[in-house]
C-alpha cells in the first residue's frame, strides 16, 4: 500500500468510528439514557456533554473507560437521570440557548 492509501484508510477508520459514536449517542438519546454514564449510572455533566456530545462516561469514569481499565464502582447503577428530570431541575439549556 502507498502512503496515500494508508492515510486514506486511517482517515476512513476514524470517520467510521466517529459515526458509530454519533449513532450510539442518538440511540441513548432515544432510550432516555443520553445523560447517564454507561459505567456508573450517574449523570454526565452538562459542560462535558457540550464539549463532547458523544461521550458515554462521566468525568470520573472516562479516563479508566478509555484505557480499558475497570471503573471504580464496578458499574453499580443508580437511578438513570432522564433529560426530562434535568429540564425540571433547570440543568439543560433551552433549544434556543444552543
Amino acid at each position: 500500500m502507498s502512503d496515500d492509501t494508508d492515510e486514506t484508510a486511517a482517515a476512513l477508520g476514524r470517520i467510521e468510528a466517529d459515526l458509530d459514536d454519533v449513532e450510539a449517542a442518538l440511540a441513548r438519546l432515544h432510550e432516555g439514557t443520553y445523560v447517564t454514564c454507561t459505567s456508573c449510572g450517574r449523570a454526565i455533566a452538562d459542560e462535558r456533554l457540550r464539549l463532547q456530545p458523544t461521550t458515554r462516561w462521566c468525568g470520573a469514569c472516562a479516563p479508566a473507560a478509555r484505557d480499558g481499565e475497570p471503573v471504580a464502582g464496578g458499574g453499580a447503577l443508580v437511578a438513570p437521570v432522564t433529560p426530562e428530570d434535568r429540564v425540571e431541575n433547570g440543568s439543560l439549556p433551552d433549544a434556543q440557548d444552543g
